[in-house]
């Protein structure tokens, strides 16, 4: 993912929350839970990020975590017409490069 990618995804996921915060039925189940949980804890914390949080993320935020949770713990299933070499042939050819 390039900046302007990061960007503009970015600027997508605030365009919604801000539809969300004028919405009083989205409004009142994240005021509950922030209420029975707490600001931060886990279970307080909106699924999709406030404004506070998606506005701080940066791009390097966003790449540590991915290969921070990814690396070393990709699992691959296949399943259909295809044989061991083939699976393996196709898997190095459009995954070959990945670090590993």
């Amino acid at each position: 993912m390039n900046q302007a990618d990061f960007n503009r995804v970015k600027e997508v996921r605030l365009s919604g929350i801000r539809q969300e915060n004028q919405e009083p039925r989205l409004i009142a189940p994240k005021v509950s839970a922030t209420w029975q949980y707490g600001a931060t804890a886990a279970h307080g914390i909106p699924l999709g990020g406030s404004l506070r949080t998606v506005e701080g993320l940066t791009l390097d935020d966003v790449k540590g975590s991915h290969r921070k949770i990814t690396h070393g713990r990709l699992t691959v299933v296949l399943a259909g017409d295809i044989n061991e070499g083939e699976a393996r042939n196709l898997l190095e050819k459009h995954l070959g490069n990945w670090e590993r």
